[in-house]
């Protein structure tokens, strides 16, 4: 976890964190244990809300953020975020139940992951989740067979693999094409996983979604991933006639670990991303989709 900015040394070099020292706090909770700084959290928390409210506002689009539960969740963290505002990602069915567990509505919960059980993709619709993220062309066909099972038509969302190289170490990308995450613009199979959505009684589809990887510290990557999947919409569109309504962005937004390392300024992230929106939008005549 990075250093929260209530983190400070005392006269003798002790760790402290919001005023308690690294021995106040063993000594009342034990060892080991983890430190959230909770005001520290809330405020990166709001300004990360806040600032792509702001960024997507201005060129006509409505932005929600979702904290990554596989950072960090517990029922605590679970419930101060959802208090704030914000949604929050699943990716187990594990993962699911705390959310549940801390109070968190389905409409603020989005379950990802390319490994969902029959069972974890039903306890995903019993809720209602906002974002039910299909992550193969094997997943299109268990999906619909569990909404027809359940008489309902299910809203769904694709993972696109848009082949950017994010920057980050090798083993943190998720985004290049020859890996096990989503599906490839390249080869096709996004293409064709929106097809058969498309084609389906039981499935809706509202979006495209797309992930780069884990700690990247670049906010022009993320503006290139997001003109990109803006470009796929269109191409989408073309080929197919429908248009998303929504664009899910993923992660990873990095953190600094150690004291001279970058930090990432939300603000130039979310205008950023923004404006490559609505620069590939009007470049293809489309209207700026939900974020």
């Amino acid at each position: 976890m990075p250093w929260s900015t209530g983190t400070t040394r005392t006269d003798i070099g002790e760790l402290a964190i919001a005023g308690l020292t690294a021995s106040q706090i063993a000594a009342e909770v034990g060892t080991p244990v983890y430190v959230i700084d909770l005001a520290d959290l809330l405020a990166r928390s709001s300004t990360w809300r806040d600032e792509f409210a702001s960024a997507f506002n201005r060129v006509g689009s409505r932005a929600r953020v979702f904290y990554g539960g596989k950072a960090f969740l517990s029922v605590a963290v679970a419930r101060w975020l959802y208090r704030e505002g914000l949604g929050i990602d699943a990716a187990t069915g594990g993962e699911l139940a705390v959310l549940l567990k801390a109070g968190v509505p389905g409409t603020h919960i989005g379950l990802h992951g390319n490994n969902k059980s029959d069972a974890e993709i039903a306890r995903a619709l019993d809720v209602g989740v906002a974002h039910l993220v299909i992550d193969s062309l094997d997943e299109v066909d268990r999906v619909a067979a569990v909404a027809s099972k359940r008489g309902e038509r299910v809203v769904v969302m694709v993972r696109v693999t848009l082949g950017i190289k994010a920057g980050a170490h090798e083993h943190l990308s998720t985004s290049h094409a020859d890996q096990k995450f989503g599906l490839a613009v390249a080869d096709g199979s996004a293409l064709a996983a929106i097809r058969a959505i498309l084609a389906s009684p039981d499935l809706e589809l509202r979006g495209l979604h797309s992930h780069l990887g884990s700690q990247i510290l670049a906010p022009e990557v993320f503006a290139a991933a997001a003109g990109q999947l803006s470009d796929v919409r269109a191409e989408v569109y073309q080929a197919t006639g429908y248009v998303a309504s929504e664009l899910n962005f993923g992660g990873g937004f990095g953190v600094a670990y150690l004291p001279n390392a970058p930090q990432l300024a939300p603000r130039d992230v979310a205008t950023a991303m923004a404006e490559a929106v609505r620069e590939s939008c009007s470049r293809h005549r489309l209207a700026v989709p939900d974020v």
